[in-house]
């Protein structure tokens, strides 16, 4: 039997793909495929509204290496939904790549949950 931990950790693992399938939308992507990428970005949203809720009623109460990288899941969609309008047209180039720099330094220098949570947000 699969545990609800197991059913949330793979609704974080699938969240995590989707971004790395957005970045390759923008890599491969034409703005032709918005509809296919707002899909995307829509099921990452419920994937991440439905991983949290599940993971807290485990009776077991494990943690988990993948329910512990739940926020790099999130970034990585974002990540992706950053690339995917940069690439596709709808957004500058230049700007798209001074905010993911900017944002890689700020992280990098403040280590910061609260900051990673700020930087995902602008590309929603």
């Amino acid at each position: 039997m699969v545990g609800i931990k197991t059913v949330a950790d793979t609704l974080t693992s699938a969240r995590f793909l989707l971004g790395l399938y957005l970045i390759w939308m923008g890599l491969w992507g034409r703005p032709e495929a918005i509809a296919t990428a707002a899909l995307t970005l829509l099921v990452a949203w419920v994937t991440d509204a439905l991983d949290g809720p599940l993971a807290r009623r485990d009776p077991r109460h494990i943690r988990t290496w993948i329910g512990d990288h739940d926020l790099e899941a999130d970034v990585t969609v974002a990540l992706g939904v950053w690339t995917y309008l940069a690439l596709a047209g709808f957004l500058s180039l230049w700007l798209a790549l001074a905010y993911v720099v900017a944002a890689a330094a700020a992280l990098w220098h403040f280590r910061s949950i609260h900051l990673a949570w700020g930087v995902q947000a602008l590309p929603y």
